[in-house]
């Protein structure tokens, strides 16, 4: 059996019968932060972005780097880097708003990646278990996620200007915000 796409009057009386019937998106389960970022990521091929090679990583790379910082990742974080996030550090990791996504191997805590400077005050109590995913224009500014056991758990900040903030409450939130209109995670 040939299934018709709906035209456009069809498609609308559709849509006003689904709102009478008290219908929502709200039914419609949403899909996790990684396939919502995949999909952002497959539609700019071509307009920019050359992220196209996100394969992520292993159970037992993701257990090593729980324990190189003594943390647990947050697990719509941790789904990311199991299943989509790119794998090596080179220039294939650009989209195409100039966000350059860190592999595995690039993902610094705070305490690391700024190792002559001494924490924000704001984050200095999170600095050890918080990880740099990626950065915006060669570190004009950059994104970490908290990985402790904390109230801060799974919060994503932004490296954006001489204060660090949280934007978003965890990386599925990020992840809409970002996909939406990256300026909503920034400062």
């Amino acid at each position: 059996m040939l299934i018709r796409r709906p035209n456009r009057r069809e498609a609308i009386n559709l849509t006003a019968a689904g709102v009478a019937a008290g219908l929502t998106m709200a039914h419609v389960p949403k899909a996790p932060a990684y396939v919502r970022l995949r999909r952002v990521w497959d539609e700019q091929q071509g307009s920019g972005s050359i992220i196209g090679l996100a394969r992520g990583h292993s159970e037992d790379q993701l257990k090593a780097l729980e324990q190189r910082y003594r943390i647990s990742l947050p697990s719509d974080f941790r789904d990311y880097l199991r299943v989509d996030a790119v794998v090596d550090d080179n220039d294939w990791n650009w989209d195409c708003w100039g966000t350059y996504w860190w592999p595995l191997t690039r993902l610094r805590n705070i305490v690391e990646e700024f190792p002559k400077e001494a924490p924000h005050l704001v984050v200095a109590p999170v600095a050890q278990s918080t990880l740099f995913f990626c950065d915006w224009l060669v570190w004009c500014g950059a994104w970490a996620i908290s990985c402790g056991d904390g109230p801060e758990r799974g919060k994503i900040w932004c490296y954006w200007s001489e204060t660090p903030c949280i934007v978003a409450a965890d990386f599925s939130e990020f992840i809409d915000k970002y996909v939406e209109n990256y300026g909503l995670v920034v400062p």
